[in-house]
């Protein structure tokens, strides 16, 4: 965070950096986030170089990517230990699990995000509803 914008520039480049803007939207940034990094095959280190360009807390930050990451390592871990076993079936079922995961991520993104979107508003009504009685 304190190199700034120009250090995340050099390292990432310009195609990744505009793909990645939509984290600057404070109030869905923080769930986008956690779906991005819980998605296999998606570019974590380029994402974590441009995090600290938007309004996430730090604190927040380390509990979406504990979180995020988890599914990942286990699927990793799991997927390495059978392989190393010989049991190749196993190994291509999780990898073709997590293929087809990240695939409807991507295609289904905006009504994921909306549906949170929707959950986030309704909780946000009540919460003043309750405030004002």
């Amino acid at each position: 965070k304190k190199l700034g914008e120009p250090f995340v520039r050099d390292n990432v480049s310009e195609r990744q950096f505009k793909k990645l803007s939509f984290l600057n939207d404070p109030r869905r940034s923080e769930l986008v986030l956690f779906f991005v990094l819980l998605m296999p095959l998606t570019p974590k280190d380029a994402i974590l170089y441009i995090v600290p360009l938007t309004k996430i807390r730090f604190k927040n930050f380390l509990i979406i990517n504990a979180i995020a990451r988890i599914p990942s390592i286990l699927t990793s871990t799991i997927a390495g230990d059978v392989l190393l076993d010989g049991n190749y079936v196993v190994t291509i079922i999780i990898y073709v699990v997590n293929f087809v995961f990240a695939l409807l991520c991507i295609i289904f993104n905006k009504q994921i995000i909306d549906f949170f979107d929707r959950i986030r508003n309704k909780n946000k009504t009540e919460n003043d509803k309750i405030e004002k009685n």
